[in-house]
């Protein structure tokens, strides 16, 4: 199936309008309703007000602000983690960590299904790198075993939250792997920040501690309902990175008042506890819908994927949700594994219970 683009006119809450209809979007990663939260709206009037429209240079030459050092602290602290530094997307950090703090002779171990980003950063390392299969420890070890030579540094790489299949990474066993063979671990925590944790931290530190992960890769682009990304971890890795990460060295620095709006958008985030409960008890609502109707669903968050195979299937599914109002996509190959066609539903806070029903009742086997 080719990918094409769908232009929305405007976007209402959870609505979006297009070509002079309304729908309920149930593709956007605004999990919290960040976007238009009228605090934080407030707070981007006043951050573009306040500082330049434009950085006018990379980071190292003109382009480094005051605020972008104030950001990087916040997002460490929030984090629990020695430094951070932001990147201009999550695919720029994706690809530009690894390369940079990686070696020749060193090794990366990568779940199969781990995000396009995180392949491309593994992929334009200079070191050798496996796939394990999804979730299987068994595997992993199998491949940690064999690989573990003296002087050699270990890597493994993988999503927190899966953003295709909506599971979750089993990280008491990654540890324990971890503590045996010595491998540094690097989190991609882009759909779990702001989501899980008490203060919206993400998978890593409110589940097992920042100090059990290396490295975070997180965004501003979901949750936080912005734009930019970030990663945390040692400062040794940090300065690493401004040496050597070459889509942070090439890349024109993001605009101050994006850094002033991030630094508005972390602090409102950590507060707001309630939205990320609502985002669960909707999540599980609208899980306990699909099951009682026989859907084949993957994963346990925010992010259900009903899989249904054929491409055409699953697309002609798309299309008819579409004509009844809901706003949804059909996720097909490379994307995704071959017969594994899906509808990606994003469950956020917004949706009421009966907005909820309504699509379950849309939906078809």
């Amino acid at each position: 199936m080719l990918r094409q683009l769908w232009p929305i006119e405007n976007r209402s809450g959870h609505s979006v309008t297009r070509q002079g209809k309304t729908y309920l979007d149930f593709t956007s990663n605004d999990y919290l309703g960040a976007t238009l939260d009228p605090h934080l709206q407030a707070a981007l009037q006043a951050a573009v007000s306040s500082w330049p429209s434009g950085s006018t240079g990379s980071r190292l030459l003109s382009g480094d602000y005051e605020i972008a050092h104030e950001l990087e602290a916040a997002l460490a602290e929030w984090l629990e983690m020695p430094a951070a530094l932001v990147f201009n997307s999550g695919y720029h950090a994706n690809l530009g960590v690894l390369p940079a703090i990686v070696a020749p002779g060193d090794m990366v171990f990568v779940d199969r299904l781990s995000h396009a980003s995180i392949l491309d950063g593994v992929q334009l390392s200079q070191a050798k790198w496996l796939r394990f299969r999804h979730h299987d420890m068994d595997h992993l070890g199998q491949l940690l075993r064999r690989y573990s030579v003296p002087g050699r540094q270990l890597f493994v790489v993988t999503e927190s939250l899966f953003s295709m299949d909506g599971d979750f990474a089993p990280l008491p066993e990654l540890l324990a792997l971890r503590a045996k063979f010595g491998f540094k671990l690097i989190l991609d925590e882009a759909h779990a920040i702001g989501v899980y944790g008490l203060r919206g931290e993400g998978r890593a530190v409110g589940l097992v501690g920042a100090d059990q992960v290396d490295g975070i890769v997180g965004t501003f682009g979901k949750a936080l309902g912005s734009y930019g990304a970030f990663f945390c971890g040692s400062s040794d890795m940090k300065k690493r990175l401004i040496q050597q990460s070459r889509p942070f060295v090439y890349s024109t620095g993001l605009p101050p008042y994006l850094h002033a709006f991030n630094l508005a958008a972390i602090r409102w985030c950590q507060s707001a506890s309630g939205l990320r409960a609502q985002v669960i008890k909707n999540s599980q609502l609208f899980r306990d819908l699909c099951h009682k109707k026989g859907l084949r669903l993957l994963g346990e968050s925010q992010i259900v994927p009903i899989v249904y195979g054929d491409a055409a299937r699953t697309a002609a599914h798309a299309e008819r949700l579409r004509s009844a109002g809901f706003w949804v996509s059909a996720i097909h190959h490379p994307t995704v594994a071959k017969g594994q066609s899906r509808l990606r539903l994003s469950i956020t806070a917004s949706y009421t219970e009966a907005q909820l029903s309504a699509l379950a009742q849309q939906l078809s086997l």
